[in-house]
């Protein structure tokens, strides 16, 4: 029996607590269609799981990764609004995640939100950026398909 590592990867990914006094930003978008009607959402937990505060939009008919960099702003933005110093931010889109950490070079659809995002980043003290899997992220990406 041939065993797919990635699936076997996804199937036990899983949402992890952020540290003591940070707050975890999971963040999403979707797209149905390319472009199609889109969505995007974030979700800010503390470091206990506590939900602080849920945010989805929908966007009209937009492409996936617009959709992916706005929901970033919007969980970036919530968490600065609520006086958050400490965040991880987190979320299933690889492409975009290395966009952000300079990684890649983003498209120009999408370079102006990216340095958006950089900019309200480097107002909080520390802030932490990492990928998951859309199996552990799926509290924001239930969010977003109702917001879609």
């Amino acid at each position: 029996m041939d065993i797919n590592t990635n699936q076997l990867k996804r199937s036990m990914c899983l949402w992890y607590f952020p540290p003591n006094d940070f707050f975890k930003a999971n963040f999403d978008g979707d797209a149905k269609g390319k472009p199609g009607p889109t969505g995007c959402g974030g979700v800010i937990q503390n470091w206990v799981g506590f939900c602080i505060k849920v945010v989805a939009f929908p966007l009209g008919n937009q492409t996936n990764h617009l959709a992916e960099v706005l929901g970033i702003l919007q969980a970036i933005k919530l968490a600065h609004n609520l006086g958050m110093k400490l965040l991880w931010l987190e979320g299933d889109s690889k492409n975009i995640i290395n966009c952000l950490l300079g990684k890649y070079q983003p498209s120009w659809t999408i370079k102006n939100s990216i340095d958006s995002a950089r900019e309200i980043i480097e107002g909080f003290d520390q802030c932490y950026i990492s990928h998951d899997y859309r199996e552990a992220n799926r509290s924001v990406d239930w969010a977003t398909n109702e917001a879609v």
